[in-house]
């Protein structure tokens, strides 16, 4: 992949994954836009966008994980929702 690419699939993929719609698994969309080590895609999303791919795509289904936190409070703060 050229490196003037990179980032245009990574704004693909980061756009696909944010769709509580898609329903494929990221290793997938991944692949899709033409990622084949999925260990350098992860790490190249997490350094663009500032988290890992299945994070975007928990916050897109509406799970911020906040039972990990165990209270409401904290779980505002996780998903930004104040």
């Amino acid at each position: 992949m050229t490196p003037p690419m990179r980032p245009l699939r990574l704004e693909a993929i980061h756009d696909e994954l944010s769709r509580p719609e898609t329903l494929l698994p990221i290793s997938e969309v991944a692949l899709k836009w033409g990622f084949t080590h999925m260990g350098r895609f992860a790490a190249s999303y997490r350094s663009a966008f500032g988290q890992y791919p299945s994070d975007t795509v928990r916050r897109a289904r509406g799970f911020c994980g906040w039972k990990r936190f165990g209270c409401a409070r904290q779980f505002r703060w996780r998903c930004g929702r104040r």
